[in-house]
């Protein structure tokens, strides 16, 4: 898999970035969505960064990372997910920091908790980095769960991995 491809200078630039700063301060988190099933062998372009961290978290991240935040920490809600977040661009990316507490899925009409832990997750080297990722088998299950048509590409790209 060539990384390269699937990740932009810029993208690369905003992970080296956070996990630089989450890591300097200490700040428990993981990495999800689109990046993380790279890490575990999808092979679509990157959209954008999805990190998850705990709610005690939150204010230390809203100083922090003030010059970036375009939505700052709120209730967010669309036709997939019921959660608490903080939006920011870094260089023109779309970075998505999620509250781990209280996060859901909506799917067909159902609010389904988002079962994912941080202490599961798994240190990935990737662009020259160790990152915390989510855990390959909570990340399968929470994008089953949203199914969108890239969530379902991923999760056969990072099963096509396993079984091979």
């Amino acid at each position: 898999m060539d990384i390269d491809s699937l990740i932009s200078d810029n993208q690369r630039s905003a992970i080296k970035y956070l996990i630089e700063l989450f890591d300097k301060n200490n700040i428990p988190y993981q990495v999800t969505g689109g990046l993380a099933a790279i890490c575990y062998g999808a092979k679509r372009p990157l959209y954008d960064i999805d990190i998850d961290v705990e709610n005690k978290s939150i204010p230390l991240l809203q100083k922090l990372l003030k010059q970036y935040i375009v939505d700052d920490y709120h209730h967010y809600r669309d036709g997939f997910f019921d959660m608490y977040l903080i939006k920011l661009d870094i260089n023109g990316v779309s970075v998505d920091i999620s509250r781990i507490e209280n996060a859901y899925c909506l799917k067909n009409g159902k609010k389904l908790k988002i079962g994912s832990n941080i202490a599961n997750s798994h240190i990935v080297n990737i662009l020259g980095m160790n990152i915390q990722v989510q855990d390959r088998n909570e990340l399968i299950e929470y994008k089953l769960m949203v199914g969108r048509d890239t969530d379902l590409l991923d999760v056969r790209e990072m099963k096509s991995v396993i079984s091979s």
